[in-house]
């Protein structure tokens, strides 16, 4: 039973290293392109086993954080002359 509860409380410890991680980043307005990212920069700071799951299920369900696709838009739409007529 103590061995389960450790690893509990291993994981939300990690959890809540993840979270400070990403405030921090999110304080700095720095830029998180990517969950790999988030994780590999953890990983090579703390020398922690974070994977990118752990980085996006903290995103997601604690800091209500997602990434979205982005849109592309044809080089026509941003000339002079539609810019204009918007």
């Amino acid at each position: 039973m103590k061995e389960i509860m450790s690893r509990h409380a291993a994981a939300d410890a990690q959890r809540e290293h993840i979270k400070k991680h990403v405030q921090v980043k999110n304080d700095f307005k720095s830029i998180i392109d990517s969950a790999k990212a988030v994780a590999n920069d953890i990983n090579a700071q703390d020398n922690m086993a974070v994977t990118e799951r752990d980085v996006r299920s903290v995103m997601r369900e604690e800091l209500d954080m997602r990434f979205t696709k982005i849109k592309t838009v044809s080089l026509h739409s941003n000339s002079e002359k539609n810019l204009v007529l918007r």
